[in-house]
């Protein structure tokens, strides 16, 4: 994450670590309506957040070119704020697990560490949708096995797909596509 753009990493760390408090502080809520009003400050948060990185130049750019219609002058390259790689994908995963954690469906992650892991597992990402946390973080405590079997067919998929990508791809880009 910090390879893409460094400067942006402590926004990732800081929501992470404000999200792992707050996931305990939700579960241990003295009654159903502190739950609730800790959940929505999480989301709205969460959101708040989101909003801004993503859609404060599209106000500030609005807000402009009123004020330049109207004639008064405002410099919009003051207002510029920079997108952090990946906030969309992070925040609603954060978002997933404040929600869970609310519900019951999954209990506060024991180790900070775990709950970093879930909030910046990229690979997801490209993979797919965002994974819901009541989905992913069981998996961080459960037993790890990889049957005989099971190995051989991760073997046999990833010695198919490398043949193919030499054999048939690269024929076919060398002697068509190039």
């Amino acid at each position: 994450y910090s390879y893409a753009d460094w400067k942006m990493l402590p926004l990732l760390i800081v929501a992470t670590l404000i999200f792992y408090y707050l996931g305990k502080a939700i579960a241990g809520a003295k009654s159903e309506k502190q739950g609730y009003w800790l959940t929505f400050a999480g989301v709205a948060l969460g959101v708040g957040t989101l909003l801004y990185f993503k859609y404060f130049n599209f106000f500030c750019e609005t807000v402009s070119g009123v004020f330049r219609a109207l004639s008064i002058p405002l410099h919009p390259t003051t207002l510029q704020i920079l997108l952090p790689v990946g906030i969309s994908f992070y925040t609603f995963q954060i978002v997933s697990y404040t929600a869970d954690v609310y519900k019951g469906l999954v209990k506060p992650v024991r180790n900070i560490l775990d709950f970093g892991f879930y909030v910046s597992f990229f690979p997801q990402l490209v993979a797919g949708p965002i994974i819901k946390a009541s989905d992913f973080i069981p998996q961080l405590y459960r037993r790890y096995f990889l049957s005989r079997r099971q190995f051989g067919i991760a073997i046999f998929w990833i010695v198919n797909g490398l043949i193919k990508k030499i054999v048939l791809s690269d024929y076919l880009a060398v002697n068509f596509i190039d």
